[in-house]
C-alpha cells in the first residue's frame, strides 16, 4: 500500500517504523535525488506528478523543466506592506542593519527576531523535528523563529526571495564555471579571452571552487562538462571519517558528486556537454538539489508552515524561471572591465536600481548563516552535550562514537569549523532518531 502525504510525521499515526536510509544520509541522497533520511519513504521530484493507472503502480512523470538559450491595492506601501529580517549576533552574521535601514528608505514597517544564543539553543529540536533533515548550518532555527514571529504579527503570507541566486547567479562559488569558457551568447562583453583563462586558471581548485582537501573526481565532472560546483555535496554532508566501519563495506567507498550526478538523466547531460554553458550547468545541478530539497525545505516551507504561514517566491513563477534561463550567461554575472570586478545578479541589480538603496545596489552576496562560535557551558553547548553521548551515537547506528567524542570539544573549545558543521550534523540525526522512534541501523549484508 502506497501512503502519501506534505511531512514524513504524518505516517507515524499509521504504524509506521522509521528506519534510518544510511545509504541516503552517506551519498546525501536527501539533498540530491528523491531519497530521505529514512528507507522506503521519497520526495515528489521538482517538476514532477505523481500517476496511478488503474490502480497499479505509481510513478512519477515529469511535466516541467529548465532549458537554456545559450549555445497590491491602493493604500500606500508603508500602510500595508510589513518587512521581516532575523537579526545574528555578531558583525559577520547580523544582516539587520542593512534591512532596517532599507525599510527606512522604503517607508515600510520593519520586524526582526533577535537569536541569542538562548533561542538557538531552546528552539533547535522543534526546528528539527518540523524540518524532517539535518542541516550543516542553524541559520534554519532563525528562519522558524522568524516565521513565529510573522504568525504572532497576525501575517499568513510572506513574500521571500528564493530563486533569484539561482536564476541570476548570486553565489561565489560560480565564477569558476563562468570563467571555464567563453560566453558565445554574449560576445561584446567587455571580458576579454586573457582575462577570462587567467582568472579561470586562479580560480580553478581554489577555495572558491570547493573544499581544497577533498580529491576531484574527473570521472564525475566530466559528465558535467568539469562543473566544480558540485563540491557542495561535500560540505552538505557528514565526513566518512565519523562512519561506523560496516556502512563500507555494506555501500562501498563513492563519490558524493556521483549521487548528484546520478540524479540528472541522460539527455539533461547532452545538453550539459553540447549546448549549455558551464555556468548554467552548476545553476541546474544546484536548483535540482540544494534548492529543492534545501533552501526551499529547511529555510522555507518546513519552517514558515511549522507556524501556519505561506511563503511564497516570486522569482520562481515559471514564466520568470524561462526568461530567466534564456539570458546569457554574461548578464547575471557580469564584468567590469574599467573596475577588473565581477558582479553577480547583474541584470537583476541593474532592473532594480531604482528601487532600491545605493547601499543594497552595491553589496556583495552574503549567505545566509547563523554563528557559529558560542561560549564553553552557554544554552548550545550544554544542548549539544546532551545530545552527542555515546548511547545517542550508538543508538543511531550509522556513526562511530570513537571518531565522534571529540567533535564538540574541537568545535566549541577550539572554534573547528568543519568540525562544528559535523557536530551539528550529528546532534540533528540524534533529534531526529529520538522524535521520529527510528529503529538502529544495522548491516544487512556486512558482517
Amino acid at each position: 500500500m502506497q501512503e502519501i502525504a506534505s511531512e514524513m510525521k504524518a505516517f507515524l499515526p499509521f504504524g509506521w517504523q522509521p528506519e534510518w536510509d544510511v545509504q541516503s544520509i552517506k551519498d546525501v541522497g536527501w539533498l540530491c535525488d528523491g531519497r530521505t533520511v529514512f528507507q522506503n519513504v521519497s520526495k515528489i521530484l521538482p517538476g514532477h506528478y505523481l500517476i496511478c493507472r488503474s490502480f497499479g503502480s505509481i510513478s512519477q512523470e515529469k511535466y516541467w523543466d529548465v532549458d537554456f538559450k545559450d549555445k497590491l491595492g491602493t493604500a500606500p506601501a508603508s500602510e500595508r506592506i510589513n518587512c521581516f529580517s532575523v537579526k545574528f549576533i555578531g558583525e559577520e552574521h547580523d544582516e539587520e542593519p542593512i534591512a532596517r535601514r532599507t525599510a527606512e528608505w522604503l517607508g515600510v514597517k520593519m520586524h526582526h527576531c533577535e537569536m541569542t544564543e538562548d533561542n538557538f539553543a531552546a528552539n533547535i529540536e522543534n526546528a528539527v523535528w518540523h524540518n524532517e533533515a539535518a542541516v550543516t548550518d542553524l541559520g534554519t532555527v532563525g528562519k522558524f523563529l522568524l516565521s513565529k514571529l510573522t504568525s504572532d504579527e497576525g501575517i499568513k503570507v510572506v513574500l521571500t526571495g528564493e530563486g533569484s541566486d539561482e536564476h541570476f547567479a548570486g553565489y561565489r562559488e560560480l565564477l569558476t564555471d563562468f570563467v571555464r569558457e567563453p560566453d558565445l551568447a554574449w560576445p561584446d562583453k567587455g571580458l576579454t579571452e586573457d582575462v577570462r583563462i587567467s582568472t579561470f586558471n586562479s580560480l580553478e581548485g581554489s577555495e572558491t571552487s570547493g573544499p581544497k582537501e577533498l580529491a576531484t573526481s574527473a570521472a564525475v565532472r566530466a559528465q558535467v562538462n568539469n562543473t566544480s560546483f558540485l563540491g557542495f555535496t561535500q560540505t552538505a554532508s557528514l565526513r566518512d571519517p565519523l562512519l561506523a566501519p560496516w556502512v563500507f563495506q555494506e555501500f562501498g567507498t563513492s563519490d558524493k558528486r556521483l549521487t548528484a550526478v546520478n540524479s540528472i538523466d541522460g539527455r539533461t547531460r547532452e545538453l550539459m556537454l553540447n549546448k549549455w554553458h558551464p555556468l548554467h550547468t552548476s545553476l541546474y545541478i544546484w536548483t535540482k538539489s540544494s534548492l529543492a530539497n534545501g533552501l526551499l525545505t529547511v529555510l522555507g516551507d518546513r519552517c514558515e508552515m511549522a507556524h501556519s504561514v505561506e511563503g511564497r517566491q516570486p522569482f520562481l513563477d515559471h514564466r520568470l524561471t524561462e526568461y530567466a534561463m534564456a539570458l546569457p550567461p554574461s548578464v547575471k554575472l557580469h564584468y567590469d572591465p574599467s573596475t577588473s570586478t565581477f558582479s553577480e545578479k547583474w541584470i537583476l541589480k541593474e532592473a532594480m536600481k531604482p528601487f532600491i538603496t545605493p547601499e543594497l545596489y552595491a553589496r556583495k552576496k552574503h549567505p545566509f548563516s547563523a554563528p557559529v562560535k558560542y561560549k564553553p557551558d552557554g544554552p548550545v553547548h550544554k544542548l549539544f552535550e546532551r545530545l552527542i553521548t555515546k548511547e545517542n551515537v550508538e543508538a543511531l547506528g550509522f556513526l562511530e562514537w570513537e571518531k565522534c567524542k571529540d567533535l564538540l570539544h574541537d568545535a566549541i573549545f577550539d572554534g573547528d569549523r568543519p568540525k562544528w558543521s559535523q557536530m551539528i550534523l550529528a546532534g540533528q540525526f540524534v533529534i531526529l532518531g529520538k522524535r521520529f522512534g527510528v529503529k538502529k541501523a544495522t548491516p544487512e549484508f556486512a558482517g
